[in-house]
């Protein structure tokens, strides 16, 4: 799930883009390393800066260097940055100063001085950091995607007893039998309070307020803001790897307009598929079935740390034959409450909610446009004040 964790947009892609950066780069020097062409390339200028005492062996001086070379007749530019006790002078005008250039034939763009990138100058420590930085760069990625974590069903140690309905196992939290749907406990304060009965016929039946121009409005209010997301995270990739071109020596401008358009276009991608499920028709159907599990999350560095979740899960079968699913977890489950087995449901893709057909009995009811629970004596939402669908 992308950006589970609600961060701030400009933050997320900020930091997916620079994790993204530190994997192509190190993935970059492994392959010049292995499977690099290598030629004789030209200095253009020549410098290096004093560092102090204070730095490692062959770290002594910032050495900073630009330089071009030619491929099937093609000239290509690169720079490097790196740290090394190498003395040589400045270039002087008219002098010229030759160096091994590796690079990637199908594309000359990715390049490195040869000594910067064969395996016997990177040594053990210089695998080993670049390994690194592609492990952990993805792990964050995952991280922060909300993916790092695996999922198991916990099959030992959970309190089970028994539906007296149906007579079928159940887990002791639950509050409606998976097997026949039939409520298996006593609801809390909160769930009495929400879901209490009473009785109102004229709540019987779809609404068509999703023709109403208030929630038209509404609704395309909610598209324009899921197209300016879009174009955030499509521009701002590009505009930061500008930056990284502007700014870090190691990323040639072409590198980084290069990059930046992939990522940016992946973005592109991801946002047409949200954008393109929001116009699909609406589409009616049953609840089928509805079950609940307790399960839990395994951090994969660390099979000793897990954390323990509910899981709620909702079967609906549509009038075309299909069957969608809604899952919730833990103290979201507000529509595994709300629904019950048997219930006619309708959903509303530009908003992404879902309507029932028999709300009369029922003392509470979600706006559709922001998911709120309202009174179902009330006509309009407390939250967005729009348009209840009754």
């Amino acid at each position: 799930m992308i950006n589970k964790y609600k961060i701030n947009w400009f933050i997320y892609f900020l930091v997916i883009v620079i994790l993204v950066f530190g994997i192509t780069h190190s993935i970059a020097i492994f392959s010049l390393s292995l499977f690099g062409d290598t030629t004789l390339g030209i200095l253009d200028s020549y410098s290096n800066r004093r560092e102090g005492d204070l730095n490692g062996p062959n770290q002594s001086r910032t050495i900073f260097k630009t330089y071009h070379f030619y491929v099937n007749g093609n000239e290509y530019n690169g720079k490097a940055q790196y740290t090394s006790d190498e003395l040589w002078g400045d270039l002087k005008d008219g002098e010229i100063r030759k160096e091994l250039i590796s690079y990637i034939s199908f594309y000359p763009r990715i390049n490195k001085p040869t000594s910067l990138v064969e395996l016997s100058s990177l040594g053990v420590v210089g695998v080993s950091y670049y390994s690194g930085k592609i492990l952990i760069s993805i792990l964050l990625i995952l991280l922060v995607n909300g993916s790092l974590k695996k999922k198991k069903s916990e099959k030992v140690g959970i309190p089970i007893k028994y539906c007296t309905s149906c007579g079928a196992q159940t887990e002791n939290d639950a509050l409606y039998c998976t097997s026949c749907g039939q409520q298996t406990r006593k609801a809390n304060t909160i769930e009495q309070n929400s879901f209490e009965r009473f009785s109102d016929s004229g709540l019987v039946g779809f609404s068509d307020k999703y023709n109403n121009p208030e929630i038209i409005e509404a609704a395309n209010k909610k598209r324009k803001e899921s197209k300016g997301c879009m174009g955030m995270s499509v521009v701002v990739p590009i505009l930061i790897f500008l930056l990284f071109g502007f700014f870090i020596d190691e990323v040639p401008m072409v590198d980084a307009i290069v990059i930046g358009t992939l990522i940016s276009l992946a973005m592109l991608v991801i946002n047409i598929v949200g954008i393109a499920r929001a116009k699909k028709p609406m589409w009616e159907g049953v609840v089928v079935n509805k079950k609940n599990s307790i399960k839990t999350r395994t951090n994969k560095r660390d099979s000793t740390d897990e954390k323990r979740y509910q899981e709620f899960e909702i079967e609906i079968r549509t009038d075309s034959g299909k069957m969608k699913r809604i899952v919730e977890r833990d103290n979201v489950n507000d529509m595994y409450l709300y629904l019950n087995i048997g219930d006619r449901v309708r959903y509303h893709p530009q908003f992404g909610t879902y309507e029932k057909y028999d709300k009369s009995k029922d003392k509470i009811i979600y706006c559709n446009v922001c998911s709120v629970m309202n009174k179902i004596k009330k006509d309009r939402c407390s939250n967005c004040n729009n348009l209840l669908f009754k």
